[in-house]
């Protein structure tokens, strides 16, 4: 929070490899079955991932391995600047 009481989102350090923001690590639960499962996400960097999912050395760089699940098109957008697959990233997919 800043001296005017406003929350500001604190990126100071995002140049430094390993960072992340706004970070959750918890777990998710169906309502139907109660199967649970490990939930956590964060801005530049996933916490506590397996060591096999992220791969990148200064940023976050998911595995081809995961390419299937979706991560290929984050890749094209965020780490190769793909502009169609940034606009496909950035689609409201809940909707």
């Amino acid at each position: 929070m800043n001296s005017e009481y406003k929350i500001e989102y604190d990126n100071i350090e995002f140049i430094s490899d390993g960072y992340l923001n706004n970070a959750f690590v918890g777990t998710w639960k169906t309502y139907t079955t109660e199967k649970e499962k490990m939930c956590n996400w964060a801005d530049y960097r996933i916490p506590i991932t397996n060591r096999y999912f992220d791969i990148g050395a200064g940023e976050f760089s998911p595995s081809e391995k995961y390419y299937e699940k979706g991560w290929e098109n984050y890749q094209k957008a965020w780490l190769y600047g793909n502009e169609t697959a940034k606009k496909e990233e950035l689609n409201e997919w809940w909707k």
